[in-house]
């Protein structure tokens, strides 16, 4: 049953996207943002409905329990109360949190997110996900973590959580979450998040997908005036990850800083999709993403800058770069800018290479092996993107996580 039925909004909601996901159906390389990327493998997924098993929690992960102050976790695009700890004062699963106030939430599920057939897709559905609601001026010192778990995922199961997060004034807040599972299954997740003037939120996500998993992530933001938003992404998962993100700026003094990395082998296929629309004027926006690509695996960066008519002053960078450590391995680089207003620094860039011959013998020289020099320099080279987090527990969970993927991925011999 879904979550919040005969709830009118929601229902009407769910009645919409059923009809537009009819008209326009999945996305195509014919248009244009998913033209390196294409969705023919789910040709003949069943997008069947996972049928509920108790007691068939599985996947969490202790090193993330530890650092959580909330932890909560979906199996299955469900909520699993028994492997969560919650205070219930600021985060809490959206199926209660439309049994205590539906119309809180109608105020903002809905209207962030873009126009978006996968969107739709998920709104005909709309399985269970984090709400998140921090007052005016609070602050949450402790990470709130979020899981979601495909355990029942059989072949063809789909998985359709949504996401909402609303930052009052000048709170502060930092939100982790990771996508983990067994078997071949879609999951299709929808976050909207409003970040309300003076507010920052700082949000992790990991990407850590069944190989023979689809990840269609889509995310949509927007900053208020002096409030910040701060992404980092992992993605090592997946046999197809889409992180889709669109940010919008859209008052004086907003900033938005979106720092990602990945890294694939086998024939894995990563796609990381970015809109940062400057929408106001005197805002600011970084990007860095870098990624290493083993095997036969694929990489796409698609970032577009938006510089709107009268968003004067404002300031933004974009930066891709990909290490394939295999001649099979390929990479699809489209960093964009577009700028309708005077008075603005703007930049962007992609390089695409391989491992630099002259720091692999710099280590070698000093007696450290040829593929411990090799995963030094590539964890070195990816993990670029988490700088600034600082040092920390954070960080040093995330490094791990490369030094995983590197061990499993035998990156020893030259490409």
């Amino acid at each position: 049953m879904s979550i919040g039925q005969g709830i009118n909004w929601l229902d009407a909601l769910r009645k919409e996207s059923r009809a537009a996901f009819a008209a326009s159906g999945l996305p195509t390389p014919k248009v244009e943002s998913w033209k390196y990327t294409s969705l023919k493998p789910l040709d003949g997924f069943a997008f069947a409905r996972p049928a509920p098993v108790k007691g068939k929690t599985g996947g969490t992960d202790d090193a993330l329990a530890k650092l959580a102050g909330t932890y909560l976790v979906f199996v299955d695009g469900a909520f699993d109360m028994k492997a969560s700890r919650a205070d219930g004062a600021h985060a809490m699963p959206l199926s209660l949190a439309l049994q205590k106030d539906a119309d809180a939430v109608h105020k903002y599920l809905g209207h962030i997110a873009a126009d978006d057939p996968l969107i739709t897709l998920n709104s005909r559905i709309i399985d269970d996900g984090l709400v998140l609601m921090v007052e005016h001026n609070d602050a949450i010192d402790a990470p709130i973590v979020i899981e979601h778990i495909a355990t029942n995922a059989g072949d063809g199961v789909a998985l359709h959580p949504r996401n909402l997060i609303v930052m009052g004034e000048n709170a502060r807040a930092t939100v982790i979450e990771r996508f983990s599972g067994a078997g071949r299954y879609l999951i299709n997740p929808v976050t909207e998040i409003l970040v309300k003037e003076g507010a920052k939120l700082t949000h992790i996500r990991l990407f850590e997908d069944d190989e023979a998993a689809f990840n269609l992530s889509h995310l949509s933001a927007r900053v208020g005036k002096d409030a910040g938003y701060k992404s980092h992404v992992l993605a090592t998962g997946g046999a197809l990850v889409r992180n889709e993100m669109r940010v919008e700026l859209a008052a004086p003094g907003a900033d938005a800083a979106l720092y990602g990395a990945y890294l694939a082998r086998g024939r894995q296929h990563t796609d990381h999709t970015t809109v940062l629309r400057h929408a106001a004027p005197h805002t600011t926006s970084r990007e860095l993403y870098k990624g290493a690509l083993n095997d036969a695996a694929r990489g796409v960066f698609q970032g577009n800058i938006y510089v709107a008519k009268g968003a004067d002053g404002t300031d933004g960078k974009m930066t891709n770069r990909t290490i394939l450590l295999s001649d099979k391995a390929e990479m699809d680089a489209k960093p964009q800018l577009e700028i309708y207003a005077d008075d603005v620094k703007c930049a962007h860039g992609a390089t695409i290479g391989n491992l630099e011959e002259d720091a692999l013998f710099y280590l070698q020289a000093r007696g450290i092996p040829e593929r411990q020099a090799r995963e030094l320099l590539v964890e070195g080279f990816v993990a670029e993107a988490f700088d600034s987090l600082g040092d920390g527990a954070i960080v040093d969970l995330l490094r791990a996580r490369i030094g995983v993927w590197l061990a499993a991925a035998k990156v020893s011999e030259a490409a």
